[in-house]
């Protein structure tokens, strides 16, 4: 496959190279020793929780409403986060596996 080159157009690799040279432009200097001394070991975590959405003002109220539709309910074994439990109707035999309708003998 051959690609013809026009006048004032580039290439895919010349607008990549480009693209990658402006990125490194925008990133933030290297960080050295001292700028990891400068931050004190107590504002450190605070930082963390900050980025993870944690507001130091706020009232403790207003947390409480927050979490308010949070409950905490056992999971069935083996169940994951996320995952539903199988529909009632399913039966579970130890040797086959979802085997669909629970046998009558077990029903009874």
């Amino acid at each position: 496959m051959e690609i013809s080159m026009q006048e004032g157009t580039k290439t895919f690799a010349d607008k990549e190279k480009r693209a990658f040279e402006e990125e490194i432009d925008l990133m933030a200097d290297e960080m050295t020793l001292e700028d990891y001394e400068k931050v004190p070991v107590e504002d450190f975590g605070a930082a963390l929780l900050r980025g993870m959405g944690w507001d130091e003002d706020e009232e403790p109220e207003t947390k409480k409403a927050k979490n308010k539709h949070l409950s905490s309910a056992m999971r069935p074994n083996l169940l994951g986060l996320g995952a539903t439990p199988p529909p009632s109707e399913l039966f579970f035999d130890k040797r086959k596996g979802f085997t669909g309708v629970e046998p009558k003998s077990k029903r009874e």
